[in-house]
Order: structure tokens, then C-alpha cells, then sequence
């Protein structure tokens, strides 16, 4: 195997060249854990290196580097936490399910349903749950995150459109969601990653988002094995969340959109899933 392939997870993953071993609840959490120590220890290591030996730079270009740092660190995070998942199954192979996730099973239309699907869901969300969920306030240092990341737009595209989807869905469905798919049934699987999914926001608006959008996702991939198209999917979701919204200009006119945004959404994701017919996949 290729030097590089064998470390390319996302590639391998897709074409179902990666093992994952059986993951109870507990082990998720532990996942998370070693993940939240190492990634900030790698990211905090290799910022100081590289900015201690970089001449003095822009904002923008900082952060822009910040960006760079931090989605490489959080690749080796996940590369290193998949070898020691390998490495604790090997010591535990006569106790463990470890078979290699099957490769992709999408069409070309695929891309084109998944899109409308989480379009479609961004619009149900808004037009419905958001009237509950914006009442909730967010926790201060989430509130400062998103001020802090606001104030460069190119970072917070990046960080928001590209990072997150990429090392969430790894995480989140490449290595969780498939443990679980060996220990659980896959509904309760899907249901499980998802309110780990939701959980890790740690906050209840975002969560109860990630809780929705996690179900669709784990089922997306149940049936498609695509890393991609989640990658995809969220990367949408993400996308949409800053540009869909309700306009406060009146309550008659929130009404209105409320229901129309809710009604379009609803009849998106049932045709969708109509077209997308991933009940007939296996």
C-alpha cells in the first residue's frame, strides 16, 4: 500500500479500505476525550514553532495560517486516535468485531438530492425549531467564539465550512458511527452518535441542531458509506445556517415565513428521500 494512502483516512475510509473495531458508549466518550487532549496539544505546539520562526505577518494572514495549523493538527489527531482504536483491538481481537467498513454506494444523482435534502432541512429548522431554540441563550465563551471569529469572515468560512465538516464527520460518523454499527443496531446507533454529536457542542441551541442534522446524516451514511457526501451534506448545512433566516420586519411577515419556510422544507425532505430511495440500499 502507498505511504501516503495509508494515511490518507478520508480516501481509505471511502473506498472501505479502514477497520473499525466494535465502539460501546464508554469507548466513544474516551475517543473524545484523547481527541480534546491531543488535538490542542498538537495545535498549541506547532503554532508556537511556527510563528516563533515567521516574520511579523497580517491579521488575516495569521489566521489564515491559524486555520492551516489547526486542520492538520486535527488530521494527525484522528490519524493517531485510529491506530491506537487498531492497536487496542489487536490486544483485544478474540473479543472484538473487526471487519473493514464497506466502500461508497452513491449516484451520480446523489449529490444533486443531498443538497436540496439539507437545504430543505436548514428551511424546516428555521421556519420551525429556531422560534424555540433562539430563546435559549448561548454560554458566554460560545458567544465569544463566534464574536472572535466574526471579526474575519475568511476565518470563519474556513472554520465553520471546512474544518468542521471534514474533522466532524470523520469523527463523528467515520469512526463512532461505524463502531457503533458493530456493537448496536443501527438505528440505535444512529441515534446514539447523534446525541454524542449533539452533546459535544455543549450548547442546547447548537445541539439540538446537531442532534437533527446527525440523524440525517448516520442514516445518509448507513446507507451510502460516503464520508464525502457527509462531508458534503454538512459543509451545506454549515453553509446555509448563515444565510437562511426569518426577516423580523413584522410578526405577520414572520408568520408568513415561518410557515412557508417550514412547509417548503418538509415537502424537500420527502422528496428527497423519495429520489435519493436509500431505503432500497444496503
Amino acid at each position: 500500500m502507498n505511504f501516503f494512502y495509508k494515511f490518507n483516512i478520508f480516501k481509505r475510509l471511502e473506498y472501505g479500505n479502514l477497520s473499525i473495531g466494535k465502539i460501546s458508549i464508554l469507548g466513544s466518550i474516551l475517543i473524545i476525550i484523547t481527541n480534546d487532549l491531543l488535538y490542542p496539544f498538537l495545535t498549541k505546539i506547532t503554532a508556537h514553532i511556527v510563528f516563533k520562526i515567521m516574520p511579523p505577518i497580517s491579521y488575516t494572514i495569521h489566521n489564515f495560517f491559524v486555520f492551516i495549523i489547526k486542520f492538520i493538527c486535527a488530521i494527525v489527531s484522528l490519524i493517531l486516535i485510529y491506530y491506537l482504536i487498531k492497536f487496542y483491538n489487536s490486544l483485544n481481537s478474540n473479543k472484538t468485531t473487526y471487519t473493514t467498513i464497506p466502500s461508497s454506494n452513491i449516484f451520480s444523482s446523489d449529490l444533486y438530492y443531498c443538497t436540496l435534502l439539507v437545504i430543505g432541512f436548514r428551511l424546516f429548522y428555521t421556519g420551525s425549531i429556531s422560534h424555540i431554540t433562539n430563546l435559549i441563550p448561548l454560554p458566554k465563551f460560545i458567544e465569544e467564539g463566534f464574536r472572535i471569529m466574526s471579526t474575519d469572515y475568511i476565518y470563519l468560512f474556513l472554520s465553520v465550512c471546512i474544518f468542521a465538516p471534514f474533522i466532524e464527520e470523520f469523527m463523528y460518523r467515520g469512526i463512532i458511527l461505524n463502531g457503533f454499527f458493530k456493537k448496536y443496531t443501527p438505528n440505535i446507533s444512529i441515534i446514539l452518535s447523534s446525541l454524542i454529536f449533539a452533546i459535544v457542542h455543549f450548547n442546547i441551541p447548537q445541539g439540538i441542531n446537531a442532534f437533527l442534522l446527525g440523524l440525517i446524516l448516520g442514516y445518509v451514511y448507513l446507507k451510502t458509506h460516503s464520508i464525502y457526501i457527509c462531508i458534503f451534506m454538512h459543509f451545506i448545512n454549515n453553509l446555509c445556517a448563515q444565510f437562511i433566516g426569518l426577516n423580523n420586519s413584522s410578526f405577520s411577515i414572520i408568520i408568513f415565513q415561518s410557515l412557508l419556510f417550514t412547509l417548503l422544507g418538509i415537502s424537500m425532505i420527502l422528496n428527497c428521500f423519495s429520489n435519493l430511495k436509500l431505503k432500497y440500499r444496503t
